[in-house]
């Protein structure tokens, strides 16, 4: 909670007119957590996570996907 809570400052004082700020969990099972920390040579990927945002105020949205990769 107080992660988020300063990520959510943090991004209040960048705040401009025509900005967009998105916050995005990634996520993994736990058994594969699990085994990428018990092996140093593995590598994992996060589930996929969408963001929609907005292009032209009132009009137009588009969206961006997001996945964290650890080596």
């Amino acid at each position: 909670m107080e992660a988020a809570g300063i990520t959510w400052l943090e991004l209040a004082d960048l705040q401009e007119p025509g900005c967009q700020s998105f916050v995005i969990d990634f996520k993994w099972r736990e058994a594969t957590l699990v085994e990428f920390f018990d092996n140093p040579l593995s590598s994992t990927k996060s589930a996929l996570a969408k963001v929609e945002y907005e292009v032209e105020p009132g009009c137009e949205w588009d969206s961006l996907k997001f996945r964290t990769m650890l080596w």
